[in-house]
C-alpha cells in the first residue's frame, strides 16, 4: 500500500489521546491554582497582622485590623478616630471570617484574641492572634 498522508482514523485517535491527556492535567492545574490562591491569601492575611504590630510598636499608637469587601485595612488611633493606614487585598475566590476586629498595641499585645478563618473549595485554615501578640497559623483542611 502507498499513503501519501495522515488518514482520517489516524488523525481521529491521536486527537482523542490528546484531549484525554489535557482533561486529565487540567484537574491537576485547578487544585495547583487553589493551592496557590489559599498561600497567597494566608501569607496576605499574616503580613497585615505582623504589619499592624510592627506599626503599632514602632509609632507608640494603637493599630486596629478590620475586614473589608476587598480585604484588610489597617486603621490607626488618631484622636477618638481611626484613620485607614494600609490595605491589603485578596482574590475574591477565598472567603474570610474574622471573630474580631483586633487591636494591636505599642506594647506588641493584642486585644481581643482574634481567630481569622480562610477557606475556599479545597482548603481551610486558622490564624490566631494571641494576647501576646503572636500569630499562628494551622491548616484545618
Amino acid at each position: 500500500m502507498n499513503k501519501k498522508g495522515v488518514g482520517v482514523l489516524e488523525l481521529l485517535v491521536s486527537m482523542t489521546l490528546i484531549s484525554l491527556i489535557l482533561t486529565l492535567s487540567l484537574s491537576g492545574f485547578r487544585s495547583l491554582f487553589s493551592q496557590m490562591e489559599m498561600a497567597h491569601a494566608v501569607r496576605t492575611v499574616t503580613g497585615a497582622l505582623n504589619t499592624a504590630r510592627y506599626q503599632a510598636i514602632e509609632n507608640n499608637q494603637p493599630v486596629k485590623v478590620e475586614k473589608r469587601d476587598d480585604g484588610i485595612v489597617l486603621k490607626i488611633k488618631c484622636g477618638a478616630q481611626w484613620i485607614p493606614l494600609q490595605v491589603f487585598e485578596w482574590n475574591h475566590r477565598t472567603e474570610i471570617r474574622m471573630t474580631a476586629s483586633p487591636v494591636f498595641f505599642p506594647t506588641g499585645g493584642v486585644t481581643p484574641t482574634t481567630t481569622i478563618e480562610l477557606r475556599n473549595h479545597q482548603r481551610v485554615y486558622e490564624i490566631t492572634a494571641a494576647i501576646t501578640g503572636r500569630i499562628k497559623v494551622f491548616q484545618i483542611r
